[in-house]
């Protein structure tokens, strides 16, 4: 007969609040912010987008390849938005980040952006 203390080698450990890992960083509250984020980059992107094409550069609006051009454009712009979130999540677990500085971020590639795009539709 086996001793009823013995543990049970196929049993998944438990965890106890001291053993758990400090070093790591839940994700998920930060991805659902730059999330929220990014519907105010497009919000405020398009705008801009449109009024420099309407306004500083009719003459680009009859172009299908400008379109084709602006729509590259915007899918490039949101894949580079997915460096907030990265930068966030480093920041966060080398214990430097606040919430400050994720306005201050988002502020400032939604600047660089704008300039971006509409240096782009200058020199299209």
């Amino acid at each position: 007969m086996e001793n009823e203390t013995t543990s049970n080698p196929y049993t998944a450990p438990t965890t106890s609040p001291s053993s758990t890992n400090t070093d790591s960083v839940d994700f998920a509250p930060i991805i659902r912010r730059w999330e929220r984020l990014r519907l105010y980059y497009n919000a405020i992107l398009v705008p801009i987008v449109l009024t420099t094409t309407f306004v500083g550069f009719p003459h680009h609006a009859s172009l299908p390849g400008y379109w084709v051009s602006v729509v590259f454009g915007g899918v490039f712009a949101n894949l580079c938005f997915m460096a907030g979130p990265t930068i966030e999540g480093y920041g966060t677990y080398f214990r430097f980040w606040n919430s400050a500085m994720t306005m201050m971020l988002f502020l400032a590639g939604l600047g660089f952006t704008a300039l971006l795009a509409i240096g782009s539709i200058a020199t299209f």
